[in-house]
């Protein structure tokens, strides 16, 4: 049995992620249930939520957000893997927007991991 200053083996072995939110109407429960889906999410697949970084009021063709910022410094952790989100247009409804910030993702060496993935697909083909 590990010391109790000691994280359990299971917990150091997964890999470590961090959610991101951004919500234009934000309120408190919305938030808490997202971050709930998210530790599910993360749960089932074998990562390690550490944090969760939410942006309120910001619109979605804003590049300059203090909690993707946030989300920036944590991805140069050793320990990060990555960043996941609820669906893509919590990064941005917007083509340009999104591929900057994936890009920004991409080059810290991190993965974006989006829970309804399949959902976006299907939005972004039609009905």
């Amino acid at each position: 049995m590990p010391a109790p200053d000691e994280a359990p083996q299971a917990e150091t072995s997964r890999p470590v992620v961090y959610g991101y939110l951004r919500l234009e109407e934000p309120d408190n429960d919305q938030i808490a249930m997202l971050c709930k889906e998210l530790s599910s999410y993360c749960a089932e697949a074998g990562f390690l939520l550490a944090s969760v970084f939410v942006d309120r009021e910001v619109p979605g063709k804003q590049v300059k957000r203090p909690g993707f910022a946030g989300v920036i410094d944590v991805l140069d952790l050793a320990s990060s893997h990555g960043v996941v989100v609820p669906h893509l247009d919590h990064l941005s409804i917007d083509n340009e927007v999104l591929a900057f910030l994936r890009r920004l993702i991409r080059r810290r060496g991190s993965v974006l991991l989006v829970v309804h993935e399949e959902e976006d697909l299907v939005k972004a083909d039609g009905p």
